[in-house]
């Protein structure tokens, strides 16, 4: 990954500013578009959920094994084009010389796919790719503007305009003109999608820090230890089953989701389905009880290694709200603060992103928590392993 900044900048001219500028409006504009567009989609998908789900035999599970068999067959059958982060973060690579431009909308029809049969997966891996592959739509340089898209794509679908400069801060080595040109096609996405009232993904709560001090320092040490170490178990499990799958026919992986689909038919876990973000819509309802996260992270590591299509990042922020608020029940904490505090954790922990989760938390709870806030994610970090999920470890 080491490089001369020179090698990744286009030229910096007073010449090139203007039209460096026009790229990053239209890729901001095409992104908002293009993430405002992906977001009305699962709107759709999870009001429709809701109606299958009421029936005795929700049919659209019936056509869930099906998906990892099509996804893996267009992979294999069509041009190269990335479907994980963890593929984009080797952008220096000469593999994405031979990124097919126009295989990116397939990314988008894979994932939608795997939400509508139901597939426990998340929706930011998707963005962040998506924006990348508009790069190659554009025909711009890949190696200074893929970076930048991937930022805006992340800022985009977070609802967050400046987090994306910190995302790729901490997974790329990028230039402070690539940050800038970020920036700005963050907030041309962000803005757009605000015309359009696309709602923001979790609501922000100033929360003042009155507790207990040596109550929240239990707490905060619990918490960071348990998601630590619950996500160290999960990125095994993920890293060994991804091999495993890899190195066998696909047949074993349908074999596999058909016990996922007869799983997901069971009356009690078809709230568990998708993005499940019809449970964390009002935090001040939030169901009480560990197994409901521990069931989520189960259900979406087999979605995931299946070959469904999305990431992980909703299910880990379902899974931290949830986590947190039932923790903080059990140590007669306040629960809303539990909810909060652990909001991001897991996201922390499975992509070892400390400082983008960090302001994810700070811009929810409020500058009074940056002291908890650090000793919180840094001791789940440490305890969660060297591997992270936005990274290949083949």
């Amino acid at each position: 990954m080491q490089t001369q900044e020179a090698s990744i900048q286009p030229n910096s001219s007073a010449k090139t500013f203007i039209p460096e500028l026009l790229n990053t409006i239209c890729l901001g504009l095409a992104i908002g578009v293009l993430t405002t567009g992906f977001l009305k989609a699962l709107e759709l998908i999870a009001d429709q959920h809701q109606a299958w789900n009421s029936e005795r035999l929700p049919l659209h599970i019936f056509f869930l094994p099906l998906v990892p068999l099509f996804l893996h067959l267009l992979k294999k059958r069509t041009l190269y084009f990335p479907t994980k982060v963890s593929e984009l973060v080797e952008w220096l690579s000469d593999s994405c010389r031979h990124w097919s431009a126009w295989m990116t909308p397939f990314k988008l029809i894979g994932t939608l796919l795997s939400h509508l049969v139901g597939a426990s997966v998340g929706r930011e891996g998707v963005a962040v790719v998506m924006s990348a592959g508009l790069v190659r739509i554009l025909r711009l340089q890949w190696k200074f503007w893929g970076p930048v898209a991937m930022g805006a794509g992340f800022a985009a679908i977070i609802g967050n305009p400046w987090i994306g400069i910190i995302f790729i801060g901490e997974l790329l080595k990028t230039n402070f003109k690539q940050k800038i040109f970020s920036l700005i096609a963050s907030y041309i996405a962000c803005l757009f999608m605000q015309t359009l009232s696309v709602p923001h993904f979790i609501p922000k709560l100033e929360i003042q820090l009155e507790l207990e001090f040596f109550k929240t320092l239990l707490f905060v040490v619990v918490l960071a230890l348990s998601a630590g170490f619950i996500m160290r178990i999960y990125k095994w499990a993920f890293f060994k089953l991804n091999h495993f799958f890899q190195a066998h026919s696909i047949f074993f992986r349908l074999a596999l989701a058909l016990v996922l689909a007869g799983l997901l038919m069971i009356p009690e876990l078809r709230s568990y389905q998708s993005l499940g973000l019809s449970q964390i819509q009002d935090l001040h309802k939030l169901k009480l009880g560990f197994e409901i996260p521990l069931l989520k992270l189960f259900l979406t590591l087999f979605s995931v290694v299946l070959g469904f299509w999305g990431g992980e990042f909703v299910p880990l922020i379902f899974t931290g709200l949830h986590f947190g608020a039932t923790l903080a029940h059990a140590l007669d904490y306040p629960e809303l603060v539990g909810a909060y505090l652990g909001c991001y954790l897991f996201f922390a922990a499975a992509t070892r992103l400390k400082w983008t989760s960090f302001f994810l938390i700070l811009s929810l709870m409020g500058f009074s928590w940056c002291l908890w806030l650090l000793v919180l994610i840094n001791m789940s970090v440490g305890f969660s392993g060297e591997e992270s999920l936005y990274r290949s470890h083949e």
